[in-house]
């Protein structure tokens, strides 16, 4: 990113340039040098701008600073007090409004993510020992020894509980002293002993408290006296980007002062018992002294608050340690004095008692160099891999380090060394007992490379597959040869399917285009060893009987449960398949079972001949015909008996007196059949938006016209029925809806209109839908068009505006109906070029032209 981008981006972001380089600055970013900015850097470039964006966008709250605490105390509650729950809900909804400032300091994330909870009642929270019980808290003292007793108080106005007619005060200590005291007062009246007894709180009173400074929302708060000063922040939305959190002041009400830590509390939150509220206490935020950044080599880089004494080596702390790959030797300093900004190398005996200023950056620096101080061996050795190189290091230490393997060559092997110069040389090593190679010193990355004695033999494998016990691949040298009954022995044997028949493939992975073929009798090669043979490029391949049988299958067909193919079996009778095949269904006509038989004969053709059968439908043994036998490819079919249909249902719905499911009782049964059996329509039936759903081939709804149907005996609507069908009549409608391009949006209010800006309005019988858009709609508006309007009926049927010359016949609307105004359609090119047109200008010019021409007629009738 060049300097002018980033002025450009600023302006874009309305962000002042000066403010950018004050953060650059404290970054340790240089203005000058953006063109050599680092991928981190540019990343802490961004998050600086959006920071600022952010303040820029945030109306914080800096109120003016109080000099001494009795204006704290005397100072009157700047917001009405609200229970916690109604205040942290109301912070959470501006929060969506108010774009809080980016955290970059340490401890500030965990206000601004709500990462601390403010407690509305002690039940949310066990109360700890340190809490100072106050008038309005509830507790409960448990004894479960030879006595017991649970029993709930609540210390009244004068701060005392009364128990068993003893007056005890519990007001201004703490929750582990009463619970010495009621321990002490108790065991006059109750048995038990230590370990018998408890006391815990059950309901914290509300105190009032008010947080001020460096604060997003000052004012005074109401809540829970369970809360900690830390909590009660929360309420007040926490610090703003400036406010410190280490020197963070607890007002009492009798005058004492209170410095509370957050950093402290973060390490041990449980150490934190003075900073508990009572009734009128003032939180002050004071403006954060001293900010101190760390970045890199450390676990937790950012910015963190520190306090005046504290060290370079407080600051590491505070950042979680250092990282494994740190360079601790020297940590860079960059800081800002009065003559302008340097560096500072902090030496590592120096960091113990380092000083610290407000807006120093230190870098621990990254140890990300190459490692290099390494040899390494591969090959044939049984522990290859890297190993330190020490000075004066060997190459027959690195050997006996590695451990050759059995069957590694030592005649010759390699180093691979890289030059200084980045060039790569193999140096040739021979690593025999006595050798002088042996002696070679080691430099930095050479790597030693043994070689396996098969490496450079020409072993192949030869293949055997197909009727075998262990088909696969077996290794064979190039120059050996394996009699066929040794290849099929190593191969596991033969399996008990296989032919006599195999065949030898021969092909060279050199030369693949070549191959051959021998066919081979698997008897003649177990008597005699001899002749054939097979070698490292051959496969052996020897073929199943069962791939010379042609699988055959017999098919079954028509009423029965699991009609299908089925492979054929010797002496399958039809007794076998009808029953692989789930007997009979119920419509079935068991007394034409009929068989289709295939005539095969040698090179004749093939012909078909039939055979019917009559068979028990329960498929009793002995029975008449079960016992036919099958022969390949022959095809059951088991006919339905004639007509044969079991009952088909038609639903209706709505509005008849009985609704439900009706069987259809007669061949082309009608709607109007139906309805009458179902009691006929009811008194709010709406004939008009009767409908048809027919689930049959997918067809959907049908139009119907049940008013007509009932009346008539020869309606075209009344339509026969079939299983399946469902007829809906719904209740009355006294309203006409109107929707489109009409002008109602300007008469009513949206919420009458609704999301589809529909108009509902009453029905008015005998009116066209041109009443209904001018009564109620206001007419057609400036999109809408007259020939686009549509009335759709109840019953799904749509009528539509129709032309006669100048007159329009508009559709008359039922009860119920729909009406649609649709708009104009899009002008084209052509018409929108013709509006464009001055026509008065073409007019004048046409009466021009006109009048030259007469006078052209008349001159030349002079002459």
């Amino acid at each position: 990113m060049t300097e002018s981008e980033v002025r450009a981006e600023l302006e874009k972001r309305g962000i002042a340039e000066e403010d950018l380089i004050r953060e650059m600055n404290a970054r340790g970013i240089e203005i000058d040098d953006l063109e050599n900015l680092s991928p981190s850097q540019l990343a802490e470039l961004e998050q600086i701008v959006q920071q600022l964006e952010a303040e820029k966008k945030t109306t914080e709250v800096t109120p003016d600073t109080i000099v001494d605490k009795e204006s704290y105390l005397d100072e009157p509650t700047t917001k009405e007090t609200e229970t916690v729950k109604q205040e942290i809900q109301q912070i959470i909804k501006e929060e969506g409004n108010v774009k809080q400032p980016d955290v970059n300091i340490y401890g500030h994330s965990f206000f601004k993510n709500r990462d601390l909870s403010v407690f509305e009642t002690s039940t949310e929270v066990k109360a700890p020992d340190s809490y100072i019980l106050g008038a309005g808290d509830k507790i409960v003292i448990s004894i479960y020894g030879i006595s017991r007793q649970e029993l709930a108080h609540e210390i009244n106005s004068e701060g005392a509980i009364e128990v068993n007619n003893q007056r005890i005060f519990l007001k201004g200590i703490s929750l582990g002293q009463a619970k010495k005291k009621l321990f002490n007062a108790l065991s006059r009246s109750y048995r038990f002993k230590q370990g018998e007894f408890d006391v815990a709180l059950s309901y914290s009173r509300t105190i009032n408290v008010n947080i001020q400074g460096e604060v997003v929302s000052p004012g005074g708060y109401t809540i829970s006296a369970i809360n900690n000063a830390f909590n009660g922040l929360i309420a007040a939305g926490g610090p703003t980007s400036i406010g410190s959190l280490r020197d963070i002041l607890l007002i009492k009400k009798d005058g004492n002062i209170v410095n509370l830590d957050f950093y402290s509390f973060l390490q041990n939150p449980s150490a934190s018992t003075n900073a508990f509220l009572e009734e009128g206490d003032v939180i002050v935020i004071p403006v954060a002294r001293k900010i101190v950044q760390i970045n890199g080599g450390v676990k937790r880089p950012m910015r963190y608050e520190m306090k005046e004494k504290e060290k370079l080596t407080d600051l590491i702390n505070l950042a979680g340690g250092y990282r494994s790959n740190a360079n601790r030797s020297l940590i860079q300093l960059l800081r800002y004095n009065v003559g302008g900004k340097e560096y500072v190398d902090v030496r590592e005996q120096e960091i113990q008692n380092f000083d610290l200023k407000d807006g120093d950056l230190f870098t621990v620096n990254i140890i990300d160099n190459e490692v290099d101080n390494f040899v390494n061996i591969g090959g044939a050795v049984i522990n290859d891999g890297n190993y330190e190189r020490v000075e004066g290091m060997l190459l027959k230490d690195l050997i006996s380090l590695g451990t050759l393997k059995p069957g590694a060559r030592k005649d010759f092997g390699y180093i691979r060394r890289m030059q200084e110069d980045g060039k790569v040389v193999y140096i040739k090593i021979n690593i025999e007992a006595g050798s002088q190679d042996l002696n070679i010193p080691l430099i930095n990355k050479d790597q030693i490379i043994i070689y396996n004695q098969s490496t450079f033999n020409d072993n192949q494998e030869f293949q055997v597959s197909g009727a075998v016990r262990n088909s696969g691949s077996f290794s064979l040298s190039i120059d050996q040869q394996l009699s066929i009954k040794n290849a099929i022995e190593i191969a596991g044997g033969l399996r008990r399917d296989a032919s006599g028949i195999g065949i030898i493939h021969t092909v060279d992975p050199l030369n693949p285009k070549v191959k051959q073929y021998r066919r081979i009798n698997i008897l003649e090669a177990f008597e005699n060893e001899d002749a054939f043979s097979i070698g490292a490029l051959d496969s052996l391949e020897i073929f199943s009987k069962n791939l010379f049988d042609e699988r055959s299958e017999v098919r079954v067909s028509g009423a029965v449960n699991r009609p299908g193919s089925y492979q054929f079996g010797e002496s399958m009778t039809l007794a076998d398949v009808l029953t692989m095949s789930g007997g009979f269904k119920l419509g079935a006509a068991t007394n034409r079972i009929e068989i289709s038989r295939l005539v095969i004969e040698n090179n004749e053709p093939t012909k078909t001949i039939i055979a019917n059968f009559k068979i028990d439908r329960d498929l009793k043994e002995n029975s008449e015909n079960l016992d036919f036998v099958l022969e390949p490819y022959d095809e059951i079919i088991v006919r339905y008996v004639p007509e044969f249909e079991m009952q088909n249902f038609v639903e209706i719905e709505g509005e008849v007196k009985f609704p439900g499911q009706y069987s259809l009782i007669k061949d082309n049964e009608t709607i109007k059949d139906v309805v009458l059996r179902a009691g006929g329509l009811t008194m709010e039936a709406f004939p008009a938006g009767a409908k048809l759903v027919r689930s049959d081939d997918g067809l959907g709804v049908v139009i119907v016209k049940l008013d007509e149907v009932l009346n008539s005996n020869n309606s075209k609507f009344n339509f026969k029925l079939k299983n399946g069908d469902r007829i809906v009549i719904p209740k009355s409608k006294d309203f006409v809806s109107i929707v489109g391009a009409t002008n109602a949006n300007k008469l009513y209010v949206q919420d009458i209109l609704g999301d589809q800006n529909m108009l509902n309005v009453p029905f008015h019988k005998g009116k066209d839908a041109k009443f209904y858009i001018e009564t109620y709609a206001g007419g057609i508006n400036d999109n809408g068009s007259r020939n686009e309007i549509f009335v759709e009926n109840p019953n799904g049927e749509i009528k539509r505006t129709r032309n006669y010359f100048v007159y329009k016949n508009y559709p008359e609307v039922l009860v119920g109906s729909k009406i649609v105004v649709g708009t104009k359609p899009a002008k084209t090119k052509e018409q929108k070029d013709r509006e464009d047109v001055d026509w008065s200008k073409v007019l004048a010019d046409s009466v021009g032209q006109a009048v030259s021409i007469l006078s052209l007629l008349l001159l030349i009738q002079r002459l």
